[in-house]
């Protein structure tokens, strides 16, 4: 028996892969041994591809839906400040001062410290004012 390859459309692999698996599992199917092994090696190779195109749609859907995330302005990184000093970091971009935003947001100033100096932790900055340029270029804050 003459086994042929042939090239298929992608849609097909998986109707020809279960056809190939089912011929491979008949008993005295009267294929040689050699035949079954190219079938279940065509089999395989069909199925890694089935794989790879079904991957591939899935990486160009996932490169759509980032751009059009990107084109409305969403952040492209996962923002690392709490609600609380997101709240801190916006008020300090706004120019108020530490004692300032204790005062509106009915905290310490010795909290508001800390939360500046937890957030330039988190974004590793030297200070207030690249916190703020590093949360605003990558939109954690307005």
């Amino acid at each position: 028996m003459n086994v042929r390859f042939v090239e298929l459309p992608v849609e097909s692999h998986g109707e020809v892969l279960g056809r190939l698996c089912v011929s491979r599992h008949i008993e005295g199917s009267g294929l040689a041994k050699k035949d079954r092994l190219a079938l279940e090696v065509a089999g395989r190779i069909l199925e890694m591809k089935l794989y790879a195109a079904r991957a591939w749609t899935e990486v160009e859907r996932l490169a759509e839906e980032v751009e059009a995330l990107r084109a409305a302005g969403a952040p492209m990184r996962p923002n690392p400040l709490s609600e609380r000093e997101r709240e801190v970091l916006e008020l300090a971009a706004d120019g108020l001062r530490n004692k300032e935003i204790a005062e509106r947001l009915l905290i310490s100033r010795r909290t508001v410290e800390k939360h500046l100096e937890n957030i330039r932790l988190k974004l590793g900055t030297n200070s207030t004012v690249e916190s703020v340029a590093k949360a605003v270029r990558e939109r954690w804050i307005e």
